[in-house]
């Protein structure tokens, strides 16, 4: 009976009573950090320890020049402009800081 008045309330309203519009969805912000991970296959990376999806067509620097995700290494520091969308942070830009930039990571 419980499941057959979420599946009504679903119908009619558009959404589970349980589900909830994250606040910061569309928000851009920029987080910098080490790159713990990357995964090519995938498209995603960990820079301070938060997951990126990191689509295609997402520009990526590395020493000041155009690059490609597939030549960010395991150590870099980098700065991830991003996006937050309802199944995670979407990187929309990537970009590789000088080896003697301070990074505080937490």
């Amino acid at each position: 009976m419980h499941k057959l008045v979420v599946l009504l309330f679903t119908l009619v309203v558009g959404a589970p009573l349980w589900a909830e519009e994250p606040e910061n969805v569309d928000a851009v912000e920029a987080d910098a950090g080490f790159i713990r991970a990357l995964d090519f296959e995938n498209n995603t990376m960990v820079v301070g320890g938060w997951q990126y999806a990191v689509p295609l067509d997402t520009p990526v620097t590395i020493r000041g020049g155009n690059s490609a995700f597939t030549l960010l290494t395991v150590g870099m520091k980098a700065e991830v402009t991003f996006r937050f969308t309802e199944s995670g942070r979407v990187a929309l830009a990537v970009d590789q800081l000088p080896d003697n930039k301070i990074i505080e990571e937490f």
